[in-house]
């Protein structure tokens, strides 16, 4: 809401995927007099987990995050360098070998597309390519709601919606879809 305050929106639309498109449904459901239509590409609003799984959760997510934090205060401290790729293609085919190893099924051309965008040559043109992004992102986020409070946040959207799910996309979102299909029906 700053950022449509900031600019004097009165009312918008709403466009996010994956994590943008969580961040949409909260704010379409808390300010529906400003929203006019919302749209999910690859999301289906909060993630939802059961209150026995949270304690593992959060202990995944602290440790992965003190993990990062360590590695920066080394870096920082030391001649520890990032990891640099020799150029954008070295770096393309480790990131297929990773996000194929995961099960995932973007195409070469996906790939190449996400490293390009994603990656910048060093200053010293030696070192190659590194990627941009913030490691800590891939950090499983701990926060979780019950699927009775996601039917509430998906109630209190008043606007029209659409919900994209890709037939080739997230293995995650393709399978959480049907088990929170009926929780959008307010949506679809």
């Amino acid at each position: 809401m700053a950022i449509a305050n900031l600019l004097r929106w009165k009312t918008f639309h709403l466009l996010g995927h994956s994590l943008g498109g969580i961040i949409s449904t909260f704010v379409a459901s808390a300010f529906p007099a400003n929203v006019i239509s919302v749209a999910l590409v690859e999301s289906l609003g909060p993630l939802s987990a059961s209150p026995s799984a949270l304690p593992s959760l959060m202990k995944s997510s602290f440790d992965f995050l003190y993990f990062f934090e360590e590695r920066r205060k080394r870096e920082e401290f030391s001649n520890i360098p990032r990891r640099f790729y020799e150029s954008r293609e070295h770096a393309l085919k480790i990131y297929m070998e990773t996000i194929v190893g995961s099960g995932s099924t973007i195409s070469e051309k996906g790939a190449r597309e996400i490293v390009t965008r994603g990656t910048k040559t060093v200053s010293d043109q030696s070192q190659g390519v590194i990627f941009t992004h913030d490691p800590k992102l891939r950090a499983a986020s701990f926060f979780r709601y019950s699927e009775e409070q996601i039917h509430e946040i998906l109630k209190a959207i008043e606007c029209p919606s659409l919900v994209i799910i890709a037939e080739r996309g997230s293995d995650f979102v393709r399978k959480k879809f049907p088990l929170e299909k009926n929780l959008a029906q307010e949506l679809l």
